[in-house]
């Protein structure tokens, strides 16, 4: 486990240090987030798997995209505008049996669902800010052989054992990767929130995500003038998060205002880092 910034530098760690070429082909989805995309982007062939009609990963594309031999496959496990939980672990064995790396961003997945030990990935990614820690940490989790083999995304203090006119002796894991002095303050704090979230049991916090997922889809469903964008599979399973348009406005930035600053509901409006 490496303590790193936020979700968006762990998948650019990983991008930088893997040694990918351009004619490599990478897989990452319509869903990610533009972390989880443009830094495939810049080391390779990227093959975006489209959506299905339920805004879920369409799995017939997903598996088309797995028969050009990716190098790498980048999935998201909950995305942060539909709310849209993908079926991770079997996506994760099919691109493991593709012979590719599986790094799966799963800053909207942690705070509320358990149980990404049990994924099969080589990577996985998270920030703090989004369950209930501080902003400014977050971590990169990695399978010690793939992690070996990653080239340093900087170095110079704390990555180093020696260093002389000749070169330089790496650290041994995490360390190696952990460059310049470490946000001990916000590991503590991130530490604290993984404490609480532990306390109340992840099967209740996920039981508390789907109830709110359901109530929110209910809701938004018995107003004419709201059209839901994705989450509207009676049997999907959704994270409490719900993008809709409202009939007839454009811009919704007073609406996002008015639900945050005056009745409480966190919103905000916009293309949440998502616009593809």
């Amino acid at each position: 486990m490496v303590f790193v910034r936020n979700t968006t530098e762990a998948v650019s760690m990983i991008a930088h240090g893997l040694g990918l070429k351009a004619a490599d082909v990478l897989v990452t989805t319509l869903d990610a987030h533009h972390s989880n995309m443009l830094p495939w982007r810049r080391h390779g062939e990227t093959v975006v798997v489209p959506l299905d009609d339920d805004a879920g990963v369409d799995l017939d594309g997903y598996r088309t995209a797995l028969e050009h031999g990716p190098a790498l496959v980048a999935l998201t496990a909950c995305s942060n505008v539909t709310g849209h939980y993908a079926p991770i672990t079997s996506m994760v064995k099919l691109a493991k049996d593709a012979g590719a790396v599986v790094v799966v961003d799963a800053a909207q997945y942690a705070p509320h669902r358990g149980g990404m030990e049990g994924w099969g990935a080589d990577f996985v990614a998270f920030s703090g800010h989004k369950m209930l820690g501080p902003s400014g940490v977050g971590v990169l989790w990695g399978r010690q052989k793939v992690l070996e083999g990653l080239a340093p995304y900087a170095l110079g203090g704390g990555t180093v054992d020696w260093v002389d006119t000749e070169g330089e002796r790496l650290r041994k894991l995490p360390h190696r990767l952990e460059y310049g002095t470490p946000d001990v303050a916000g590991v503590i704090g991130l530490g604290a929130a993984v404490g609480y979230l532990e306390s109340l049991g992840m099967d209740r916090v996920a039981e508390h995500d789907r109830a709110m997922a359901e109530r929110l889809r209910e809701e938004s469903l018995r107003r004419d003038r709201l059209t839901l964008l994705g989450n509207d599979d009676p049997d999907g399973d959704y994270a409490g998060i719900i993008s809709f348009a409202v009939a007839g406005e454009a811009r919704l930035d007073h609406v996002a205002r008015a639900l945050s600053d005056s009745y409480g509901v966190m919103c905000r409006s916009g293309h949440m880092c998502s616009q593809p």
